[in-house]
């Protein structure tokens, strides 16, 4: 009985770190039908401070996805790229381009946000991107990224 007495304190101190660190829950699925053949379609949700903040998780979790972990139940069920440690540690330059840079915007055909609410000040989204896995691939190569599994 004890243990419960200390529930609201854990409670808020769990709260109090997800706020604080900027980097919020998320996760990535896939979807059904994508546009055409080289492309796939990704679901992914996560949490940001604002609405933006919220899409841009969403859309790099997606990409991390299916970079570093693969999309099950699709043609991508495995990974493009090994461990993402040991990527970013080979290709700093390519991983500063695509991801913090945004290159990834470049490999997205489109995009549907098919839900915003808002929790504990922060708003979570959920979205849908279709990517052109044909062109991520050939950049992927063009660039001579070390550790791909294409």
């Amino acid at each position: 009985m004890n243990v419960f007495k200390y529930f609201p304190i854990l409670l808020m101190v769990g709260t109090i770190a997800l706020y604080c660190t900027g980097n919020y829950a998320s996760e990535a699925s896939t979807m059904k039908t994508p546009m055409k053949a080289s492309s796939i379609k990704v679901k992914a949700t996560a949490l940001g401070k604002d609405k933006a903040t919220a899409l841009e998780n969403a859309e790099v979790r997606a990409f991390k996805s299916l970079l570093f972990e693969g999309v099950p139940g699709t043609a991508q069920s495995l990974p493009l790229l090994g461990e993402e440690e040991e990527f970013m540690s080979q290709n700093q330059r390519y991983y500063q381009e695509l991801i913090k840079d945004k290159g990834y915007k470049n490999f997205i055909q489109s995009l549907e946000i098919e839900y915003v609410k808002g929790f504990m000040g922060k708003k979570n989204i959920e979205l849908a991107l279709n990517v052109d896995l044909e062109a991520l691939k050939k950049d992927l190569k063009k660039n001579k990224v070390n550790s791909i599994k294409l």
